[in-house]
């Protein structure tokens, strides 16, 4: 079979080939380093249980290679397309298309992590949610990188917490000005499951030694005044969830 090597901007320890086989174009992806037959076992796994569940990711493929017997390796189709941080950074896309994709994404995470937490299911939970780790095809959305699963066992944490670091790493590539219309569209997103929301802004603003920890933020942001921090994500979050509260009081 004919391997090609797919080269992309994401830093891999991985190596990653395309193969067409049968009309299709398919991603071979070998495993390097430690635990390769975990972490492999652990991604088609994965892949299959999102897919069962009714949530995109890549499809596993069955396909012995003969030149990569010995070796560890997993097939899956090809998805050729943007990842989400290229599509949010994107200077040509409008703002309103960027917060359409980021709102879609946004319910589709509220109802996973639902099922995650009402099936006690950790593998529900994306353990590294970053804006590279999804591609967009389409006008669909893949999840990608399952070798691993979330270590901690509290779901409803672990939930806040996936949220938490797709927010920050979103609205570092749409830019901070735009964070404060993410936090309304999370929260609207999340109004059947408020309590993630909730537990993001308790778990940072909650911390002992807050004086402490705001007198860092504050440092951080000096030295890098475009970075989006733990904080800026809460307090954002505050207002939205403040804000949405008093609408259903009026």
């Amino acid at each position: 079979m004919d391997l090609q090597p797919l080269k992309t901007f994401r830093v891999s320890s991985n190596q990653a080939s395309l193969l067409t086989h049968e009309g299709r174009t398919l991603l071979v992806k070998r495993y390097s380093g430690e635990r390769q037959q975990q972490r492999r076992d652990c991604e088609e796994q994965t892949l299959r249980l999102w897919a069962a569940s009714g949530f995109n990711v890549p499809k596993p493929v069955p396909i012995d290679i003969p030149e990569l017997r010995g070796s560890c390796y997993l097939v899956v189709e090809y998805l050729n397309g943007p990842t989400l941080q290229e599509h949010l950074q994107s200077a040509a896309t409008p703002v309103v298309d960027k917060m359409e994709v980021l709102t879609r994404i946004l319910r589709d995470n509220c109802r996973r992590q639902a099922l995650a937490v009402r099936q006690g299911e950790i593998r529900l939970l994306h353990p590294d949610p970053n804006s590279s780790n999804i591609i967009c095809l389409g006008s669909d959305y893949y999840f990608i990188d399952f070798e691993t699963t979330v270590a901690l066992g509290d779901l409803e944490e672990a939930a806040a917490i996936e949220t938490a670091k797709f927010c920050r790493w979103s609205a570092r590539d749409l830019g901070i000005d735009h964070l404060p219309e993410l936090a309304q569209r999370a929260a609207e997103a999340y109004r059947d499951q408020l309590p993630i929301l909730h537990r993001i802004v308790s778990r940072t603003c909650g911390r002992p030694f807050q004086l402490i920890h705001r007198w860092q933020d504050r440092r951080r942001k000096r030295q890098h005044p475009r970075e989006v921090t733990k904080y800026d994500i809460a307090d954002a979050l505050s207002k939205a969830l403040e804000a949405s509260a008093a609408e259903r009081r009026s």
